[in-house]
């Protein structure tokens, strides 16, 4: 079972398939769109994506609408696989 897979929204069930599509999407072609599309999907009944990079790489922030940088794909993969094992 891959990590994405593992991964549960807020009500402790398996994430959709349209968000785990995004989630690879964002990891074979990071970029801005890709990022901001995924950030908020929950990986845990209490933790985002981009709560769970937070715990890795604290510079990754927004602010006025903008991104100050976008996690590399190896980061937002280790950050999942601490959040969800």
């Amino acid at each position: 079972m891959s990590v994405i897979e593992k991964a549960r929204n807020l009500v402790d069930e398996r994430i959709s398939d349209d968000c785990r599509e995004r989630i690879q999407r964002f990891l074979n072609h990071p970029s801005c769109d890709n990022w901001d599309d995924i950030h908020g999907i929950a990986i845990a009944p209490h933790t985002t994506i981009w709560q769970a990079v937070r715990l890795i790489d604290d510079g990754v922030t927004k602010r006025n609408g903008q991104w100050s940088a976008i996690p590399l794909p190896l980061t937002v993969m280790r950050a999942i696989r601490e959040v969800v094992k």
